[in-house]
């Protein structure tokens, strides 16, 4: 049977640390060590560590404040578990977390990453949202590209395979679990349960919150970082970034970016079904993502500027055997046909002809 670590790092945690910590001493999986680096705490932390008396509980002291990536590289040396599972100091995990995840380890052993779904919760405990990023395996590892998709709270991961790609980059100070996820994806196997398993609280001290135009360029280098390696080609920031903006569909400010990026993501569909290669089944969804997202670049596209339009939808049609009278195929052909002034007479005509028959 395999050991299980969960491991914590914590700096000025005193707020909401008790509860993070009980937490995970009543799951109802039950035989674990607990691993937590104290990172130069000046607070009441130590004393609230210290308060505990459960034998699971491992503390160790970081004389000053070395930040969390190398805290959790610090704490993953000194781990004795096989599986390691990463818990914050301002979340929650539910009871059957960790009984749930190492239930799925146990049926999917060539997984190195597993995430599950969360409640986004207040700094009072109050749900605001849920969480539930992609856990289709192939669509999760096409998507993980471009945007990180899974949870850094709610992971467990197998510490074997994790140390052969090297662990948290200690270089990296923001975004370093999706710098981790990223290069796990290119050698392993990537899975989420669609469950909640955590609450992530989201509060105004959120390292991701308080440095939030540094976690979005963190992010963006790994973006880039992901490219180069999948097209075996030089990628530059810019690009990396109108790659991002794509997916996100917000808008591109020429025809020139939109077309370079088509293009871009064009080659790496074909170089991510030739190099991770999903297997059959799971390429038509990959596929359907793909199609769907060289839709929506061709309707900006159309948009701006009608020619060269066609060329994009083209390659969204040959990639997903598609209808053209498919809606969202329907509509940008109509774009380029009618240029995107005339395509509200087209809706206008459609909704005549539906309130006639």
């Amino acid at each position: 049977m395999s050991k299980v670590t969960v491991l914590m790092s914590v700096y000025n945690g005193e707020r909401y640390l008790m509860e993070a910590i009980h937490s995970i001493l009543n799951q109802t999986w039950r035989d674990f060590e607990f691993l937590i680096i104290n990172d130069g705490s000046t607070d009441d932390t130590q004393n609230i560590l210290t308060s505990f008396t459960d034998k699971r509980i491992k503390i160790e002291n970081n004389l000053i404040n070395i930040g969390l990536t190398k805290s959790l590289n610090r704490g993953l040396d000194l781990t004795n578990g096989d599986l390691i599972a990463r818990q914050d100091a301002d979340d929650i995990s539910l009871p059957q977390r960790l009984e749930r995840q190492i239930s799925y380890f146990k049926s999917h052993p060539n997984i190195a990453l597993l995430g599950t779904w969360a409640n986004s919760i207040d700094a009072n405990g109050k749900t605001i949202s849920k969480i539930c990023p992609i856990s289709d395996p192939s669509l999760l590892k096409w998507r993980l590209i471009f945007k990180n998709q899974i949870i850094h709270s709610s992971i467990m991961f197998d510490k074997k395979k994790v140390l052969t790609i090297g662990a948290y980059d200690p270089d990296i100070k923001y975004a370093q679990d999706y710098d981790l996820w990223s290069r796990i994806l290119m050698r392993y196997e990537v899975h989420q349960i669609p469950e909640i398993m955590i609450h992530l609280r989201n509060h105004s001290e959120n390292i991701s919150r308080k440095n939030l135009l540094e976690q979005k360029e963190a992010e963006i280098r790994r973006v880039r970082k992901n490219l180069t390696f999948l097209l075996n080609k030089p990628i530059s920031m810019e690009d990396a970034y109108n790659i991002r903006v794509a997916i996100e569909e917000r808008p591109f400010l020429t025809s020139d970016e939109l077309e370079k990026t088509a293009d871009l993501l064009h080659e790496l569909y074909l170089n991510f079904i030739g190099r991770l290669n999903p297997n059959l089944n799971d390429t038509s969804i990959v596929t359907a993502d793909y199609s769907t997202m060289m839709k929506i670049l061709a309707s900006k596209h159309a948009n701006i500027q009608r020619k060269g339009t066609y060329a994009i939808l083209k390659k969204a049609t040959q990639a997903k055997s598609t209808s053209i009278f498919e809606f969202s195929t329907l509509k940008c052909l109509l774009k380029i046909l009618l240029g995107p002034r005339n395509i509200s007479r087209y809706y206008h005509l459609q909704r005549h002809f539906k309130n006639i028959s």
